[in-house]
């Protein structure tokens, strides 16, 4: 068994934030966009190859924004929408919160 993932991404700036002491106690740095498109093919030796069974296709768009709240702890928000195409694909919309990569 066997996977391949391509990972395909463009990340662009909307607004910069950089903002202090008015906007206490967050920091807000950058907010940006992204839109990407991710693929993937799945292979195994037990079943014939069928393409549109082993291989996804996925598109999407993110905002995210960079935040320091009280003084020194990150943040990486982010909210998107993903579409997969093919027949198990489906709308997905999502919400992600975490320190920044």
């Amino acid at each position: 068994s066997s996977y391949h993932l391509l990972v395909n991404e463009w990340r662009f700036p909307l607004l910069r934030g950089r903002t202090g002491l008015d906007s206490l106690p967050f920091y807000f740095n950058d907010l940006h966009g992204a839109v990407f498109v991710d693929s993937g093919l799945v292979l195994d030796t037990e079943s014939n190859f069928d393409l549109n069974q082993h291989f996804g296709l996925g598109l999407g768009a993110e905002l995210r924004l960079d935040v320091e709240v009280l003084f020194g702890f990150s943040l990486n928000l982010r909210v998107g929408y993903a579409y997969g195409l093919g027949p198990q694909g489906g709308h997905q919309m999502y919400f992600f919160l975490a320190p920044p990569p």
